[in-house]
This record gives structure tokens, C-alpha cells and sequence, in this order.
């Protein structure tokens, strides 16, 4: 009973343009977390009637996507899908349903807004490293054999020993603590510092610069025993063109390399330079009006590479594509 009460979702509905939106828990989910409104005839008729066409909104994208009644929607437990009929434009009261479904969907002690919070942090970094270097570039580093020597037994010599945790000192006997409190009073090698508040540091502590967000798009499985079904076999024209906008950019490039950011983007495709450098030049010289009809069409059949692809061919008059070479 616990387990059906968390694999349901609320789903927002809106069938007109500026009407009202029609809000519902959805309990039958069989697949859960997969879900499809065409395995649920009884939802779809309670919605309206002839209704053969869809726009899901995509969070990742902050778009409306057209789709068919068969779009693969991957759930979470008690999250919030908002769905439209093809065609509405104006979606009643959508912003605000939308901001209050990421507050409600997530507990109050739970972090939703990540790209801003990473955001803080590279700026925090930045402004640690600048205050790190502006205090250093006032501090004379000394060798660390000046100011731990060798030990030797000689007499009248110090033993130095390397300054030890608070851990460490809290397991010490009393005796030794006084011990260790003496020999700190003996004269020790100055250290030329700009304000006596100043940190002793013996090596500048290094920040690793933070990984470049990547965004993966969806790859179709290949069966191994169909090796021409290989990428970009399958894919949609909406995801090929958000990969190969990700591998353009010059940061990723310059970051990952960019056999492993096709990895990142792509998943674990396996990476044939030949075919990419194809299938890359073919989107770099595309025609924008052939490309974003073929993008708004989404998840569908009409959405697939493939058919862009030859969409592309036919408004340049090039006709379909002629294999030449070895068999």
C-alpha cells in the first residue's frame, strides 16, 4: 500500500487556450516509473475529446515540446507533469502553477535551485583564491627544512618535531604537554610576515577548479548483433542539435577533450571520428527552417534524424544519399 501511494504523480492539464487548468492525482502507474497517457484510455477521454496530439513541457529545456500520446514519461514519486493539447498557446496562471509545483514537489530542506547555488560558489572560490593570493604574495615562504630540521642528539641541541593535531595533543600525557609547552619557549626561526595576524602557511592550499556542467540527451539501445544500427541511428533531431551545440562550445572543448565530452553528451556511444565529423558538418551547413520544423516536432517520426536528414538533402536538391566504397 505504501509503495502505490508513492508511485503517483499530479498532472496539469490544459485544454483550451486561457482555461482553466485541469489539475489531478494520476494513481495508475503500472510502469512506474515509466508512464505513458496512451496505456491510460480512461485518463485521456476524462481530458477531453479528440485529443491525438500533445506538448509536454520539458524542464530541462524550459520548453513545449509536441509529442504523441505515446511520449516515455520517466517519473519520480509525486512529481509534477504539465501537459497540454497541441495547438494552446496561452497556458492560464502557468508560471505561477509552475513555481509553486517546484516548492511543494521538494521539501523545505531539500536544494532545487542548483544552478544558482553552483553559481555562489564559483564566485566564493574565485574570491577565496584572490584573497588567498593577495595574502601570500605578502608572506615569505621559508623552506620547510628551516623550520623542521633533522633531529640529532647532541647536547645542548632542540629537538624540533613537526607541529602535531589537536587530536594528538588531547591524547598526551600531562607531563608530556608540559614537556612540550618548555621546549616551545626556546627561540625558534623568525618568520617575516606582513601583519602578525597573518595565518603561518607552508604551502598555498590549491582549489580544484570546478567540472563544466554537461547536459546528456537521449540514446536509443543498440543491439550489438545489428552493427549498422549504430549512432546516430535513431536519435531525434532535438537532442542531436543540443549535443552538437555542447560540442561547439569552446570552454567543454578545452576542458574535457572532445572524444570525452562526445562520451559525456552522447553516454557510452563509441566514438567513430569519421561518422561524427559527417553527421556534424551536415548540421553546421543546415538550413534553419528545415531544422527547427524538424526540432519542434520532438520525440516523434517525424522528429528523427533520418527524416531531417533527408528533408535537408531535398530543399538543397541533392536527392537521397549514395553509398560508394567497400560492401
Amino acid at each position: 500500500m505504501e509503495r502505490k501511494a508513492k508511485q503517483r504523480f499530479v498532472l496539469y492539464w490544459f485544454d483550451a487556450d486561457n482555461a482553466p487548468v485541469l489539475m489531478q492525482w494520476v494513481m495508475h502507474c503500472p510502469y512506474f516509473p515509466q508512464y505513458q497517457l496512451s496505456g491510460d484510455p480512461a485518463l485521456v477521454a476524462s481530458l477531453g475529446d479528440n485529443i491525438l496530439k500533445i506538448d509536454v513541457f520539458e524542464e530541462r529545456f524550459m520548453r513545449w515540446i509536441p509529442s504523441a500520446l505515446t511520449y516515455p514519461f520517466t517519473l519520480d514519486s509525486r512529481c509534477h507533469i504539465f501537459v497540454r493539447r497541441h495547438g494552446v498557446t496561452d497556458c492560464s496562471d502557468f508560471d505561477d502553477l509552475f513555481k509553486s509545483s517546484k516548492l511543494v514537489a521538494r521539501p523545505t530542506h531539500m536544494r532545487f535551485n542548483m544552478k544558482g547555488e553552483r553559481d555562489s560558489l564559483r564566485k566564493m572560490n574565485k574570491q577565496r583564491q584572490a584573497s588567498a593570493a593577495a595574502s601570500l604574495s605578502d608572506v615569505e615562504i621559508i623552506d620547510d627544512t628551516q623550520l623542521t630540521p633533522k633531529p640529532t642528539l647532541g647536547k645542548g641541541r632542540r629537538l624540533t618535531t613537526p607541529p602535531l593535531s589537536p587530536t594528538q595533543l588531547l591524547s598526551d600525557s600531562d607531563n608530556d604537554f608540559d614537556t612540550r609547552l618548555a621546549r616551545s619557549m626556546l627561540p625558534t626561526p623568525p618568520l617575516i610576515m606582513s601583519s602578525s595576524s597573518s595565518p603561518v602557511k607552508s604551502m598555498p592550499r590549491v582549489i580544484p577548479a570546478p567540472a563544466l556542467r554537461v547536459i546528456p540527451v537521449h540514446i536509443p539501445i543498440y543491439n550489438p548483433a545489428k552493427p549498422r544500427q549504430r549512432w546516430p541511428h535513431g536519435m531525434y533531431t532535438v537532442d542531436m542539435a543540443i549535443g552538437f551545440q555542447q560540442m561547439a562550445i569552446p570552454k567543454l572543448c578545452g576542458f574535457y577533450g572532445q572524444e570525452q565530452l562526445f562520451r559525456l553528451i552522447f553516454g557510452d556511444t563509441p566514438f567513430v571520428k569519421t561518422t561524427y565529423h559527417d553527421n556534424h558538418k551536415a548540421w553546421r551547413k543546415t538550413d534553419l527552417t528545415v531544422l527547427e520544423t524538424h526540432k519542434l516536432t520532438g520525440c516523434t517520426e517525424d522528429g528523427l534524424l533520418a527524416n531531417y536528414l533527408a528533408a535537408w538533402r531535398a530543399a538543397l536538391c541533392l536527392g537521397s544519399k549514395k553509398r560508394s566504397g567497400r560492401k
